[in-house]
């Protein structure tokens, strides 16, 4: 599993260091077809238990997007009292709010908070890679710089784990 995880680093650091150095000014390249396919492929892998690739959104027409950050506290204080915490982390979303992640194995605990606050899940596919330590969403809506920050984070993970 960790072979995975390590290829799929590697597979993004490679990308946005390309990226990067044929950004011009209308952005950077789209990802090859092959990248994409290895995220969604990662992403999709219920065995990967690093991987958090789910999502909690808004499903109210009026409002597809960011669930409030007291919602999310919410779900994050009902999975701790029920032991699932370890499945989920809450990250910033630029300046736009926040986002809760979680992983393969607390779908059934999400799928009742759906329930219980009126929202729904998705998963990040190939638009991005969330793990435990490490997250980049937006793959093809990410401005340079947070390429740029992501590379960097990468790098320092990769760096960690073949040490």
């Amino acid at each position: 599993m960790l072979d995975k995880k390590v290829d799929v680093i590697r597979q993004f650091v490679a990308y946005a260091e390309s990226a990067i150095k044929a950004a011009n000014a209308f952005g950077y390249p789209e990802p090859s077809t092959g990248f994409l396919k290895a995220l969604k492929s990662f992403n999709d892998d219920p065995t990967q238990t690093d991987s958090q690739p789910f999502y909690f959104m808004n499903r109210v027409a009026d409002d597809i997007g960011l669930v409030s950050e007291d919602i999310l506290n919410q779900i994050l204080l009902q999975a701790h009292a029920q032991g699932e915490s370890k499945g989920l982390r809450k990250d910033r979303q630029g300046n736009e709010g926040f986002i809760l992640y979680f992983s393969h194995d607390v779908r059934g605990f999400a799928t009742d908070m759906c329930e219980k606050h009126g929202l729904g899940f998705a998963n990040i596919g190939s638009e991005g890679l969330s793990l435990k330590d490490f997250s980049f969403h937006g793959l093809h809506s990410a401005s340079l710089a947070e390429l740029q920050v992501s590379l960097e984070e990468a790098k320092v993970l990769l760096q960690s784990i073949q040490h």
